[in-house]
C-alpha cells in the first residue's frame, strides 16, 4: 500500500472485536511512532497502554473513559497519550510537545492501518484522573484504541473541507 492510499482510506473504528495483536505487529506500530520527527529531537511522546487481559491496569484506563466512549472497552489495546512538557537539556517549556505527540500518533495510526488494525484517538476521558497516572512534567492529550475493527462496520463516508480552507499563499487574511 502506498502512503497516499493509506492516508485516504484509513478510518477510526468505533467498534472492535477483542482479537490479540501479535507482538511483531505491535512492535512495528510502536516503531512508527519512534521514527516521527520532533522539535530538537526531544521525542516527548509517551503512550501508556493495557491489553484486554491486563486486569487492574486495563480497568484503570477503562475508568478514565467518558460516557460516549464505552465502545473503547472492546479492543485489544486501550491507551493514553501524553507528552513531556519541558525540554530535557534546558528545562524550558516545550510548546511543541503536543504537536510532536500528534505526529507520532498519526504515524502509528497509518502503520496500524497498513497492518490491518484499527486505531482511534479520543478526547472523551477524565483528564484530571488521567493526569494522576503520569509523572510530574507530563501532560495527557488523548486516549486511544488499537485492535481489530468489527467486520460488521464499514468505513463511513468522510466529508473533508476543501484545501482552500487550510492553505493560504502569501496572506492569512482568509483563515477563519
Amino acid at each position: 500500500m502506498n502512503v497516499q492510499q493509506a492516508i485516504e482510506t484509513r478510518w477510526s473504528p468505533r467498534g472492535y472485536v477483542a482479537t490479540p495483536i501479535p507482538a511483531s505487529d505491535l512492535h512495528k506500530i510502536f516503531e512508527a511512532a519512534r521514527a516521527s520527527h520532533s522539535c530538537f529531537n526531544e521525542q516527548p511522546w509517551r503512550f501508556l497502554y493495557a491489553t484486554k487481559d491486563a486486569g487492574p491496569a486495563r480497568a484503570t484506563l477503562e475508568g478514565l473513559l467518558g460516557e460516549g466512549n464505552a465502545f473503547a472497552k472492546e479492543p485489544w489495546i486501550l491507551g493514553l497519550t501524553f507528552a513531556k512538557t519541558q525540554f530535557t537539556k534546558t528545562g524550558a517549556t516545550n510548546r511543541h510537545a503536543g504537536y510532536d505527540l500528534g505526529s507520532a500518533a498519526a504515524l502509528m495510526a497509518l502503520q496500524a492501518f497498513e497492518l490491518g488494525w484499527g486505531m482511534r484517538f479520543m478526547a472523551g476521558f477524565n483528564l484530571q484522573n488521567a493526569t494522576k497516572l503520569l509523572p510530574v512534567g507530563f501532560e495527557a492529550y488523548s486516549m486511544f484504541t488499537l485492535g481489530k475493527a468489527d467486520p460488521a462496520l464499514t468505513r463511513p463516508e468522510r466529508q473533508r473541507k476543501p484545501l482552500s480552507d487550510f492553505f493560504f499563499e502569501n496572506s492569512a487574511e482568509r483563515a477563519t
